[in-house]
């Protein structure tokens, strides 16, 4: 970026917010509903006759296992598991179950069977389970979105990392506090950048939302400076630039062209980039079209170059 003054480099969305799980399953409480949820799914698909009755009771539903890997999938299998909590309830209450761990079971088993039961039956287990699906799941959805392939995501990337930590705050009412510090701590110093700040600005979507939710664009020591940062990195020469920063304006308080219901409906059905082509560049805002274009078009995560 030194070398290269119109150019910007960001890392990787999705591998960031991975980061962010993984730091947050390294908590002792975490880790350790992750723990007993392997264990219980280990000892199930390790015995034939077992997994047989497990499957008897989740009607032929399979349970996905959590991995020592990526812990979106961790959170995949715990989501899976939680889904069927009444069926293993029952499973480990039922006749097949108990018969088979005190007539045909070897010592061993039986010992890691009572483990299993156990934990199937503890109430603080599931709870666990519960808080550790509020805490990540809202992280999740934004992981699936920036590890598509179906648009470019710069110009979501901030709102719904912003939309998540709400949804975490509201599940979790007495710890959000420890877990948004290990989300910031990864969101500052690696992943936040001008870049997805310029990305929401310019996303008429978020602009002229229906929904009246407009508050981060008030946060003009962060929305509005960091667009301004990138305007005057992306175009060639000052006179552009102020001229881009002037027509700000204009878009911002809605006015003028931006100012008309077929603009403003556009919004909501066009792509931001498609948006800008048509009710940006031909309609007299040529430089600010062109930096919104050229930052509504950039990809916010690798993996779409991984998978290829």
């Amino acid at each position: 970026m030194e070398k290269r003054e119109h150019l910007y480099w960001v890392p990787c969305s999705a591998h960031c917010i991975d980061l962010m799980l993984e730091d947050i399953c390294e908590d002792p409480m975490v880790e350790n509903v992750v723990n007993s949820a392997r264990f219980v799914t280990t000892f199930i698909y390790n015995h034939n006759n077992i997994l047989d009755i497990m499957r008897t009771h989740t009607h032929g539903r399979e349970l996905l296992r959590p991995t020592p890997t990526r812990f979106a999938s961790q959170y995949i299998a715990l989501d899976s598991i939680n889904g069927q909590r009444s069926n293993l309830i029952r499973m480990v209450a039922s006749e097949e179950w108990e018969n088979y761990m005190s007539r045909h079971a070897p010592t061993q088993v039986r010992e890691k069977g009572k483990k299993v039961t156990d934990i199937i039956q503890s109430k603080p287990f599931w709870k666990g389970v519960q808080n550790v699906l509020n805490v990540v799941e809202p992280l999740v959805r934004v992981l699936r979105a920036v590890d598509g392939e179906r648009r470019s995501e710069m110009g979501y990337l901030y709102e719904a990392m912003d939309r998540a930590k709400e949804l975490i705050q509201m599940n979790n009412k007495t710890t959000y506090a420890k877990w948004w510090e290990i989300i910031d701590r990864r969101w500052e110093h690696t992943l936040h950048h001008d870049l997805h700040v310029a990305g929401y600005f310019f996303n008429p979507q978020y602009m002229y939302r229906t929904d009246g939710r407009n508050e981060n664009y008030d946060n003009a020591s962060e929305v509005l400076i960091g667009a301004k940062n990138v305007i005057k990195r992306m175009l060639d020469n000052e006179d552009r630039a102020i001229i881009a920063c002037k027509q700000m304006h204009d878009y911002r308080l809605q006015l003028y062209h931006f100012a008309t219901s077929t603009t403003q409906r556009a919004a909501q059905i066009l792509s931001p980039a498609d948006w800008w082509l048509d009710h940006g560049r031909t309609y007299g805002y040529e430089d600010l079209a062109y930096v919104a274009i050229r930052v509504l078009s950039q990809t916010a995560s690798a993996t779409g170059c991984e998978r290829n």
